[in-house]
């Protein structure tokens, strides 16, 4: 199996259930560097009439042989 997902600049959400059941955000900035590796291939991709140049990160889930890659 392989994982493919886009990573976001911005960061990402920790989500939690308030005491009256609703759910909260907060900002959970995750930088792709510290958990995973950057691969030398890059591809350009037409998104919105231009080429935008996208590189993955190789990030392998400890205890399992299952490499995921993320688009930054």
């Amino acid at each position: 199996m392989v994982a493919v997902t886009l990573v976001s600049r911005e960061g990402y959400l920790r989500q939690s259930i308030n005491k009256q059941g609703w759910q909260q955000e907060a900002p959970d900035r995750w930088q792709p560097a510290d958990w995973a590796r950057p691969l030398d291939a890059k591809v350009a991709l037409p998104i919105g009439g231009r080429k935008v140049w996208v590189s993955g990160w190789l990030y392998i889930l400890q205890g399992h042989m299952n490499p995921f890659f993320f688009n930054y």
